[in-house]
């Protein structure tokens, strides 16, 4: 059975360091040790695709389908 992935829009309108930020809290990576500001972070949060949690950043569901979509552009 094949998984269908849900496409993005807006992918290009990311920065690299917004991206960077994605797969740091996809992977469980601090983002201070990808020399990620806080600023990126408050970005990411208005944009919807990361929320603070107790434990620290966590994607939301559209950081999530985002993620997925970067791992799947060739």
């Amino acid at each position: 059975m094949v998984k269908k992935r849900t496409k993005v829009a807006g992918l290009e309108a990311l920065s690299v360091p917004e991206r960077l930020l994605l797969f740091c809290v996809a992977s469980g990576t601090a983002p201070a040790k990808a020399k990620i500001t806080n600023r990126t972070i408050e970005l990411a949060t208005i944009k919807g695709l990361i929320k603070r949690e107790r434990t620290g950043l966590a994607l939301t569901e559209l950081g999530r389908a985002t993620v997925n979509s970067l791992l799947s552009i060739s």
